[in-house]
């Protein structure tokens, strides 16, 4: 089964959507957790991917391979991000630890 491409887009944008909103309310209900985001850029796109590519594999398991497929590639290119920003992040907090 194949989804039209607006259905698929409304599929990725409600998990980014859980996922975004699960990262704000943990990060209001633990100032620890609000500092350990303050100071790694990548983790909410790091957990997009987690979460991407176990919905992918649950699409996968169901059948519709369509789906799978277009979740494994934002789940990708997640990765990319949350890794780029992390290296940012690591960068800046080691400049801030040496000054």
């Amino acid at each position: 089964m194949k989804l039209p491409e607006v259905d698929q887009l409304i599929l990725v944008g409600g998990l980014a959507a859980s996922i975004a909103l699960y990262m704000w309310l943990a990060a209001d209900a633990h100032p620890k957790f609000r500092l350990y985001l303050k100071s790694n850029y990548g983790v909410p796109f790091v957990v997009a991917f987690i979460v991407l590519l176990v919905a992918a594999a649950v699409f996968e398991s169901l059948g519709t391979g369509g789906i799978a497929n277009t979740l494994a590639e934002y789940a990708y290119f997640a990765i990319v991000i949350g890794v780029v920003l992390q290296v940012i992040s690591s960068r800046n907090n080691r400049e801030s630890e040496t000054s």
